[in-house]
């Protein structure tokens, strides 16, 4: 494996990394929401003009097959910057289909991936650990979820079987609030959970879809708390803790 320092909107750079690719995954983006708000055009920076020059950069190689956007279910019915651009992107990514034909272009869109970097996950572990009280938008918030080797395996079958379009997994969800309760009583077994409810902001929807006019993450089958229980464990594995 070669890794290179570099950037998605150097366009240069881009050429140097990818030439003689035969299948490219791009997964490269800013995703912090709230900071996307405050700084909409880094944001569309990245987040679009980045992905048109892998994009660009991949047409590029001779060498060129398939190539996968990995997007969020942010990019369905998007009510924040960080949503707009990732559609965006998911439309000029798909838009390369449509005036050749030598390579595949298709989009994966998901949810969220269990213990990501930055996720609450690390968030509410920490503060569990020291016996604090755990924040929390809403108790009826809804999320979808899915472990990080699902997210692979779905990449690669992707990379694999292109259909040069939008493809979604099936995925279960989990009330937040059953998540905070599991992490608060794996570290305090024998006391009443401890939590804040901060309230929605506008960034925030309480229930997440996968397509606009396709089931919330409210209506799909949950994880049961065995399930949610065992993932957990997983990601303290591999996290360390």
């Amino acid at each position: 494996m070669d890794c290179y320092l570099g950037d998605v909107t150097d366009l240069e750079r881009m050429r140097f990394a990818i030439r003689d690719a035969h299948f490219i995954i791009h997964s490269a983006a800013l995703k912090h929401v709230e900071k996307l708000e405050s700084d909409v055009k880094t944001g569309f920076k990245t987040n679009f003009l980045g992905t048109q020059n892998v994009a660009d950069a991949f047409q590029e190689s001779k060498s060129a097959v398939s190539g996968i956007f990995v997007s969020t279910d942010k990019a369905a019915a998007p009510i924040t910057a960080y949503g707009v651009s990732k559609l965006a992107a998911e439309h000029l990514w798909l838009w390369n289909n449509t005036f050749q034909k030598n390579i595949r272009f298709g989009v994966t869109r998901w949810g969220n991936v269990f213990g990501s970097k930055g996720s609450v996950i690390e968030t509410w572990t920490r503060l569990a650990k020291e016996g604090k009280p755990l924040p929390i938008t809403d108790l009826n918030c809804t999320r979808f979820f899915m472990m990080i080797e699902d997210a692979a395996q779905f990449i690669i079958k992707g990379l694999v079987n292109n259909n040069c379009g939008l493809s979604y997994p099936e995925m279960k969800s989990a009330e937040m609030i059953e998540i905070l309760k599991m992490i608060w009583h794996y570290w305090n077994p024998d006391k009443e959970a401890l939590f804040n409810v901060l309230g929605m902001r506008s960034i925030e929807k309480l229930h997440e879809v996968m397509l606009t006019d396709g089931k919330s993450s409210h209506d799909v089958e949950r994880f049961t708390k065995e399930e949610l229980k065992q993932m957990y464990e997983v990601w303290l594995g591999k996290s360390g803790d």
